[in-house]
């Protein structure tokens, strides 16, 4: 609670699914001023006694995505989450539509090797964008792509871009990432430019 004034931005990664409560998370919404930025990622997925994970559409997952002013989704989890039948951008775009109308002013649906698609609010209207993916020279983990994704996003929309500009530096960022691969290297940070 002290650090919350002290706050630009939050971004709330689902890693495992458990970092945070329901009822903590509305009380933080009421409390902060700043971006929440939230990647749903293991938010949709169940875990088994075994500690096995399968997918499953959180009960009340429209009060999680309501508390996030930015809010990103891989296409399987918003297939999930939409009870989408299809994978078609006509049905993610009509999705992440509807999740502007939960309260978010930006939804990205990253589609891997087929780029991103947003949905946004601007001038009181609901507005689409799309992004294609990069996929640089040298690419060889797409590990982290997607934090590294919404961590670019998140970058833009704070430094007042809007979301089709966001969208470009976070596929640029990932792209980045993806030539990255283990520990050792790091060390190429210095050589990547986002030229």
């Amino acid at each position: 609670a002290p650090f919350i004034p002290e706050l630009d931005g939050l971004l709330i990664n689902f890693i495992t699914g458990f970092e945070i409560e329901l009822k903590t998370l509305m009380a933080l919404r009421e409390q902060f001023q700043g971006f929440i930025l939230m990647d749903v990622h293991s938010l949709t997925l169940g875990r088994r006694e075994s500690g096995e994970r399968f997918w499953q559409k959180p009960a009340g997952w429209e009060r999680w995505l309501a508390q996030a002013d930015v809010v990103q989704m891989n296409e399987e989890e918003a297939v999930l989450l939409g009870n989408l039948s299809t994978r078609e951008p006509c049905a993610l775009r009509e999705f992440a539509l509807g999740v502007l109308d939960l309260g978010p002013q930006w939804v990205v649906v990253t589609r891997g090797a087929d780029g991103a698609l947003g949905a946004y609010r601007q001038d009181s209207a609901r507005r689409l964008c799309e992004q294609p993916a990069l996929t640089p020279e040298k690419a060889c983990e797409p590990t982290g792509c997607g934090d590294v994704f919404l961590a670019g996003l998140g970058a833009g929309l704070y430094n007042c871009k809007g979301l089709p500009e966001a969208m470009n530096i976070a596929t640029r960022t990932a792209g980045l990432n993806s030539r990255l691969q283990g520990v050792e290297a790091l060390k190429q940070l210095a050589e990547l430019q986002l030229n």
